[in-house]
């Protein structure tokens, strides 16, 4: 495909106080009759000439490749890298620089990522980076790359403008999960048998060794460890269970909603689908409420489905008024069971009910049988997610994204996200024999019940 090039020359502020200068001269020695005047006005216009001729020979056949990131996260850095090449035979290329404008969907000013190079030999090609950290999620358009000169005496700037226009996806901000953050929803559930599909053998994974206790079963007991010791030895296993999660971003915004929560929605709701579908046996599916309504059905372990899970919340749209009713419809027709569903909502559950009185029995009924974390993100997201930049040096525990394709040639680049503590105070629901669903606000820590 052939790139439409278009070259145009400007002159500086230098190349005007130059041209000034000539004119003056040539126009006071013309009447004055100064032949000094005159000579400096001809090396005036010679210099003029030569910054003419030699900007636009050396950049008009120069060009240029952009070279995109696979995998752009909003709040972190990412390199873009532009190869140039200069297909002139004798003439180099100095002092280049490359000007990429990107346009934002969410807001009207343009940016610019900007980088250059002192020097192209003649023939040959050069690799440039820049550092790029984009502040927001969502979709942006690359305009064209201009490639601009102002050698040799900067009295000029030529200015090639490719049309290589292009389009990304910025990906949404990976928050800073707390730690233990997928022992705390588990133990949620707690005595509800059907939200955890066991692993493995029926006693789990071998753990370790401990003293015989009364009724342990004879075939843990490991005979050679028990004769050294001389006591009874059996060995102890873990009881590894898969987290079958369904998040549902709840994108609600109104004159009132504050616009940065729709953005820590979606942004905790990235990290919980990288942190789980980067386990092996972990399963999740993602349903995002907004504008439209978007699914995405994933599986453990599945890396295309965890890129295509983070694009579908890199594109959502918030809206006052969320089309939860397609939502319902969509899964009853397919008919899916969620096991753990984690609702991220900008709104507290019983606005939602208030909202949506129309559906409200309906996602009732949708939502028997399983277990409902509500996390509204305005009180909530500290309890998920480190929010204190000091809290989060001490915190930090770096883990990479799934790599988005098993056939690609470089792995995705490492994103810092959290392990989390419990989720103290996200609002639970629970379903009685009923159907019914009662409200309920989980005041006591995760951590201390387990230790009980």
């Amino acid at each position: 495909m052939n790139q439409k090039r278009k070259l145009t020359q400007r002159l500086t502020r230098l190349g005007f106080h130059s041209l000034f200068v000539g004119v003056f001269a040539m126009l006071g020695g013309a009447l004055r009759g100064f032949n000094l005047l005159l000579v400096l006005a001809g090396l005036m216009v010679a210099a003029l000439m030569m910054q003419w001729r030699l900007s636009r020979r050396s950049i008009e056949k120069v060009k240029v490749k952009r070279l995109v990131p696979d995998d752009i996260f909003a709040g972190h850095e990412t390199t873009f890298r532009y190869q140039l090449e200069n297909e002139s035979r004798w003439t180099p290329a100095w002092m280049v620089r490359i000007e990429d404008t990107v346009q934002s969907q969410w807001q009207s000013p343009q940016g610019q990522i900007a980088t250059g190079t002192p020097l192209i030999e003649a023939g040959g090609k050069r690799l440039i980076s820049s550092n790029v950290r984009f502040a927001r999620r969502g979709i942006y358009q690359l305009k064209g790359i201009r490639i601009i000169t102002c050698f040799p005496f900067s009295l000029s700037t030529a200015t090639v403008q490719e049309t290589n226009e292009a389009e990304l996806i910025v990906y949404p901000k990976l928050l800073n999960l707390r730690k233990n953050w997928k022992r705390a929803i588990k133990h949620h559930s707690t005595g509800n048998t059907a939200n955890h599909h066991n692993q493995g053998p029926a006693e789990g994974e071998f753990y370790g060794l401990r003293e015989w206790r009364n009724g342990d079963s004879q075939k843990w007991i490991h005979w050679r460890t028990s004769a050294r010791l001389g006591d009874l030895a059996v060995r102890q296993f873990e009881d590894h269970k898969r987290l079958d999660a369904c998040l549902i971003v709840d994108a609600f915004e109104n004159n009132e909603t504050d616009p940065e929560l729709v953005e820590s929605a979606v942004s905790l709701a990235a990290s919980l689908a990288v942190g789980i579908l980067g386990n092996t046996t972990d399963h999740a599916d993602l349903i995002c409420v907004g504008t439209s309504t978007s699914f995405v059905f994933g599986r453990n372990g599945n890396a295309r489905l965890c890129k295509k899970m983070i694009e579908s919340l890199a594109t959502l749209n918030a809206s006052d008024h969320p089309q939860w009713q397609a939502a319902y419809e969509h899964l009853n027709r397919q008919r899916i069971k969620p096991k753990e569903v984690i609702v991220i909502s900008t709104r507290t559950f019983k606005q939602f009910q208030a909202d949506n009185a129309d559906i409200s029995h309906l996602l009732t009924d949708w939502f028997h049988r399983s277990h409902l974390i509500w996390a509204n993100v305005k009180t909530d997201l500290d309890h998920w997610a480190i929010v204190d930049s000091e809290q989060a040096v001490n915190e930090t525990k770096s883990i990479s994204p799934p790599r988005t394709d098993a056939a690609e040639r470089t792995k995705a680049k490492s994103i810092p996200i959290q392990e989390m503590r419990s989720p103290i105070g996200s609002e639970t629901i629970t379903q009685s024999s009923t159907g019914s669903s009662a409200y309920v606000t989980e005041k006591q820590s995760v951590a201390n019940r387990s230790d009980q």
